[in-house]
C-alpha cells in the first residue's frame, strides 16, 4: 500500500492512498466518531473531488523512524506486541474487526513521549492488503537486540508462528508474550520453548538472504529496511531478491 504523510500547519498525517471509503458505513463512523483507545484519529478530507482517509499522527513517530538505526530492546517489543494484542481484543466488541488494523512498521507510531503505541485502522483493508502482522513480524526480526535471548527468541517465534496458514492473533500475542516475558525463565534449549540461538537456527535453514547479517548478537543494518507491501506479495526486495516470506503465504487475521 502507498502512504503518503501530509504536513499542515499544525497537524501531521498519514494517508493511504487508493483506498475506497463508503462515509455511510458502520465501522468507519465508528473510527470517525470518537477516540478509540489504540486508534489513531481518523478523519475526512477531500481534494480535487475526491474523499480521501486520513489519520493523525501529530507529534508521533513511527516504529520504522524510531527503530531505523536502534535495535529493538525486549521492553520495547513486549510494548508493541502488547498493545496490538490489547487493541486486536477490543474490536470485536466494537463491531469491528483486526484483519483492518495497518501493522506496517510505518504506520504503526509511538504517541508523544513515545508512551502509547497507537494503530492505523482501515475499514475493509484485508480484502486489498496482504497480512500485514508478517511486514512487522520481518521488521521485528531484522531490527531486535539478537543480544538479548529472550526478545531474540521472542521475535524469531513470531515469524514462525505468523507463517502459519490460519491463527488467532490475540492468543497468538497471548501466549508469546507469556513465553518470553520478563518474569519467564531463561530456557536451555532442550525444552519447548526455543532459545534466540534454537530459533536463529531454524530462521537459516529456511532464509534465501543472506544469513549470516542475522546471527545473534549482532545488529543487521544490510538490507534491514522492512519491504513494502507490493514487495511482500511477490516475495521480493527491491532490486530482485527474494525475500524470506513464501510467495502463496496466506494468513487468516480475526479474532474470536
Amino acid at each position: 500500500m502507498q502512504k503518503e504523510i501530509i504536513r499542515e500547519l499544525d497537524h501531521t498525517y498519514l494517508v493511504p492512498e487508493d483506498i475506497q471509503i463508503d462515509e455511510t458505513e458502520y465501522m468507519l463512523q465508528m473510527a470517525l466518531r470518537g477516540r478509540l483507545p489504540g486508534i489513531l484519529p481518523l478523519s475526512i478530507t477531500g481534494k480535487d473531488g475526491k474523499r480521501f482517509l486520513r489519520a493523525d499522527v501529530t507529534a508521533c513517530t513511527s516504529i520504522a523512524s524510531r527503530y531505523k538505526n536502534v535495535a529493538l530492546t525486549g521492553s520495547d517489543l513486549r510494548k508493541i506486541l502488547s498493545s496490538v494484542r490489547d487493541t486486536a481484543q477490543k474490536m470485536p466488541g466494537l463491531l469491528m474487526t483486526a484483519q483492518d488494523l495497518l501493522l506496517d512498521p510505518e504506520c504503526i507510531f509511538l504517541g508523544p513521549g513515545g508512551d502509547e503505541v497507537l494503530l492505523c485502522y482501515i475499514p475493509h483493508l484485508s480484502g486489498s492488503e496482504p497480512c500485514t502482522i508478517r511486514i512487522l513480524s520481518e521488521f521485528i526480526l531484522k531490527h531486535v537486540d539478537h543480544s538479548d535471548q529472550a526478545a531474540a527468541g521472542l521475535a524469531y517465534d513470531l515469524y514462525e508462528q505468523v507463517s502459519a496458514e490460519s491463527f488467532l492473533l490475540p492468543d497468538l500475542l497471548s501466549e508469546l508474550l507469556i513465553r518470553y516475558g520478563p518474569d519467564a525463565e531463561p530456557s536451555t534449549g532442550t525444552g519447548t520453548q526455543n532459545s534466540g540461538e534454537t530459533c536463529w537456527q531454524s530462521w537459516q535453514n529456511r532464509s534465501p538472504d543472506n544469513p549470516s547479517s542475522y546471527a545473534p548478537g549482532s545488529n543487521p543494518t544490510a538490507d534491514s529496511r522492512p519491504r513494502s507491501a507490493k514487495e511482500a506479495r511477490a516475495g521480493t526486495r527491491a532490486g530482485g531478491s527474494p525475500g524470506p516470506f513464501p510467495q502463496d503465504a496466506f494468513c487468516l487475521l480475526y479474532t474470536s
